[in-house]
């Protein structure tokens, strides 16, 4: 992925000695150098809106935690945004768990048996509600056992369980494979990728902004400017804040 941006970010004082202007005010500091790659450009299209080119009053080293920040807000709000297909390995009975790396089962794929180390695909493996399945079948969670699984059955109260239907007759003779929403590695200084496609680029600048403006207490407004780049965000992922769902839900 590439986020394409024209232009550098320096950080300091600019050739001559000036100081590039900010948003409306701001704590004096910069002085660092601006990561490469995509995470470069994404910091350089914050400070360009923050009208702070140079970094004096958002270095880097202050972005960088709200990048990851970022990530995490949007995997939590979006857990399609990280998909990760993962083979699970089923125990004994119906009730499976999710991996510890696991936030949120996205999709069931399809059964996986071993030639060797080798894994072949098997039938495919639909997900089915578990109040839908209660209500045509109560006896799943105790019918015959069987390793092929013919449905993933998803409770959507307890996101990090699911089972399987038919159930297990025993630890490690059945396999699915799964689409997953797990959470990307800790960004670092060294890093350069954000780990989003290229759609996500205007939700990260907005958060971005959002993060900066909501810890100066030297910009005018600086809250309320916050709170509109949130809104942004969130409109961004298509996601309604909670209180826009409330007063929908009224009407």
């Amino acid at each position: 992925m590439s986020w394409e941006v024209t232009g550098t970010l320096v950080t300091g004082e600019g050739a001559e000695g000036e100081i590039s202007t900010n948003i409306d005010g701001g704590t004096p500091a910069g002085g660092e150098v601006s990561p490469s790659g995509d995470l470069g450009d994404l910091f350089l299209l914050v400070s360009e809106q923050l009208k702070d080119e140079f970094g004096i009053n958002w270095p880097p080293s202050k972005m960088l935690p709200y990048i990851n920040l970022f990530v995490q807000e949007t995997v939590n709000l979006k857990p399609e945004a990280y998909p990760v297909e993962a083979t699970i390995t089923l125990v004994s009975g119906a009730r499976q768990t999710l991996p510890t790396v696991g936030i949120a089962l996205l999709d069931s794929l399809y059964n996986i048996t071993l030639s060797g180390t080798t894994e072949v695909v098997g039938v495919a493996v639909t997900i089915i509600p578990k109040k839908t399945l209660d209500l045509i079948y109560p006896g799943w969670p105790v019918a015959t056992g069987n390793a092929t699984v013919a449905h993933i059955v998803k409770d959507e109260q307890n996101p990090k369980v699911f089972y399987t239907f038919p159930p297990q007759p025993a630890t490690g003779t059945g396999r699915v494979k799964l689409l997953l929403s797990e959470m990307p590695a800790e960004i670092t200084s060294g890093s350069t990728d954000i780990p989003f496609d290229d759609s996500f680029k205007p939700a990260a600048v907005d958060y971005l902004i959002y993060r900066c403006l909501a810890e100066e207490t030297t910009v005018p407004n600086a809250q309320a400017k916050a709170s509109s780049y949130y809104n942004k965000y969130l409109q961004d992922l298509g996601v309604m804040a909670a209180t826009e769902k409330k007063i929908g839900a009224k009407q």
